[in-house]
Parts: structure tokens; sequence; C-alpha cells
């Protein structure tokens, strides 16, 4: 039997850890699930932690380690670090990975931040052969 595979993107809001709560409760829903934690560093902009600051490569890796080392019965946790643009990255890691769904965190930016530079959720969504669940402030706003 396959893995139900979830593609988790983070990176590392609390939005994002909402998500992967959620992705956490789905794989423990399936009798053999796989969750695959995805970060896409972008050259223009840095990862961020709230507690430690700016994230250099290695405390990039450790964090990503250390959210999937978040062992939960039958449930597979792996990481994927990629670079390029979140919006391609996301789509072509799920394609990649064919996963069974993409669950990710969607920050809600102001409507002219959206006009301006569009939203990686709604790009994924878009872009996405399989279904896309999104959150945000701790409760589940899109799917498709």
């Amino acid at each position: 039997m396959a893995a139900y595979r979830i593609l988790v993107p983070t990176d590392f809001s609390p939005c994002s850890d909402t998500a992967l709560t959620l992705a956490i409760a789905l794989a423990k829903g399936r009798e053999v699930a796989e969750i695959v934690l995805l970060h896409v560093v972008e050259a223009s902009v840095p990862a961020y932690d709230e507690e430690l600051g700016v994230l250099e490569p290695e405390a990039l890796r450790t964090k990503m380690q250390l959210l999937a080392a978040q062992k939960v019965n039958r449930v597979a946790m792996h990481t994927k670090l990629v670079h390029g643009d979140p919006r391609i990255e996301i789509v072509a890691a799920a394609t990649e990975l064919e996963s069974d769904v993409i669950v990710m965190g969607s920050h809600g930016h102001h409507p002219l931040v959206q006009l301006l530079v569009g939203s990686t959720a709604e790009a994924v969504l878009r872009g996405a052969s399989c279904p896309v669940l999104t959150v945000r402030d701790n409760s589940v706003v899109a799917t498709a």
C-alpha cells in the first residue's frame, strides 16, 4: 500500500505551523501516511524565525530537521530544501513527489500587495494537479 503523501510548504511562520498541525491530523486519519516538509529558499528573501532571527543555511537545515522530528504514529516525515520561486517550486515538488494533497499557510496579505506581487497560495491553487488546502489564522480558508 502506497503512503498518502502530504506536501507541507513552510516559511516557519505561525501560519505554516498551523498548516503542519493540520497535515499531521490528516495523516493520522490514514492507515499509512507521509509528510514532506518543503522550504523554498528565495535568493532575495532570507528565511526568518521569530525566535532565531535570520536563518543561515545550516540553521535552516537544523530547523527543518527539528520540525520533521515530530514523530507521529504511522506518519513518516521528511524534509526537502530547494532554491527558487516558491510559486513554481511548490507546484514542481508536488508533481515530482506525486503528492496527494498540499497543505499550506496563506498569510492573507492586503489586496494591493496581492495585486502587485501575487499570492503564493493562489499560484499554487492554480498550478497544482492535486488538491490544495490552505489555512490562515488557525482556520481553514480555501480548498481546491
